[in-house]
């Protein structure tokens, strides 16, 4: 009929900062032994609880991360040992993929700074030449290897200049 409200105690939260040391424990000894996409998924979690009756830890993932969820099973023989060593005793881990809230926008605008005539880059006149010259790179078979990258990635072609300062430019 009536349920009991838990009531949160000094020792509760004691209980749980000693949890979360036990996690980042965890998390130092399998930086270098699982595998790095896990550790990082381990890493950017969230360590919610550790119940002790029942002998579940649990954590908070990004949903964003819900792809790799089948790691967590593929090198479970891996990390369970570490995880069971850590919190002394046979562990169950859950984890909980949630959807990241969003941000909030700020209240005020960013001021982008001016930049005045003293600090704008100076382009010489050879410089200027070079960028208002067009590249002539119709012909196809001298430009062959030009043309294939262009097919592959689009954009543009610019002439870069031989450095004065590098004999073998």
């Amino acid at each position: 009929m009536f349920q009991k409200k838990k009531v949160t105690t000094s020792d509760d939260n004691y209980d749980n900062d000693q949890h979360k040391k036990l996690w980042e424990q965890f998390l130092q000894v399998t930086y270098k032994v699982v595998d790095p996409i896990l550790y990082s998924m381990f890493y950017e979690s969230l360590f919610v609880s550790f119940d002790g009756q029942k002998n579940v830890v649990h954590i908070r993932i990004l949903k964003k991360f819900m792809i790799f969820h089948d790691l967590f099973a593929e090198y479970k023989l891996t990390y369970q040992l570490l995880l069971e060593r850590c919190f002394h005793a046979k562990v169950i881990l859950f984890v909980d993929f949630y959807q990241e809230e969003e941000q909030k926008k700020p209240s005020l605008e960013i001021v982008k700074p001016i930049l005045s005539d003293a600090t704008k880059p100076v382009l010489s006149e050879q410089v200027k030449k070079v960028i208002s010259g067009k590249l002539d790179i119709s012909d196809k078979e001298k430009w062959e290897l030009t043309h294939t990258l262009l097919k592959h990635f689009g954009g543009t072609v610019s002439e870069m200049g031989k450095d004065a300062h590098e004999p073998d430019a």
